[in-house]
C-alpha cells in the first residue's frame, strides 16, 4: 500500500516520513453541540416561519386566520388549513383549473425560498458560534477561526 503526503507526495507505507505523518495527525475532534436555541412558539419579527415550523401550519394559517385550529379525522388531529387547502386544490382540479394549480406552486414555492433566505440573511440557520473541529458546520463556506 502507499500513502499520500500533505505535500502530494506518494511514499510507501513503511516511508518513514509516511510513518511521520501519521503520528503528527491529531486525533479527531468530538462533535460539537450545537448550541441551545431559545424555544420560540411565535413567529419572528418579518411574519416568518420560526425554526422548524411547516409553512403551511405557520403562515398560511396565520394569514388566513385559523392558526392553531384542529378538526378530528378518523379520530386525528388535522390542521384545518391541510383540509382547506385539500379542498381548494380539489376544487381548482375538478373545474379544470390545472394553470392556477400550477401558479399557485410556484407562488409558494418561491415564498418558501424567500423566507428560507431571509431566515439565512438573519443568521438563523448559523446557530451561533462555529464548530471546535474547524468544520463549515454545513456551511458552504468556512471562513475558518477568528485569529
Amino acid at each position: 500500500m502507499v500513502k499520500i503526503l500533505a505535500n502530494g507526495d506518494i511514499v510507501p507505507d513503511g516511508d518513514p516520513r509516511a510513518q511521520a505523518s501519521v503520528t503528527q495527525r491529531r486525533p479527531p475532534a468530538a462533535k460539537a453541540t450545537p448550541p441551545a436555541a431559545a424555544p420560540s412558539n411565535t413567529s419572528s419579527a418579518g411574519g416568518f416561519v420560526d425554526n422548524g415550523e411547516n409553512v403551511i401550519v405557520g403562515d398560511l394559517a396565520r394569514a388566513v386566520g385559523i392558526y392553531g385550529k384542529t378538526v378530528k379525522v378518523m379520530e386525528r388531529d388535522v390542521p384545518l388549513i391541510y383540509i382547506l387547502v385539500a379542498g381548494i386544490l380539489a376544487l381548482l382540479w375538478i373545474s379544470g383549473n390545472t394553470n392556477a394549480i400550477r401558479m399557485a406552486v410556484f407562488a409558494f414555492m418561491l415564498y418558501v425560498m424567500y423566507t428560507q433566505y431571509t431566515k439565512a440573511q438573519r443568521g438563523g440557520s448559523a446557530g451561533g458560534q462555529p464548530p471546535d473541529d474547524n468544520s463549515s458546520g454545513g456551511h458552504v463556506i468556512n471562513r475558518g477561526r477568528p485569529r
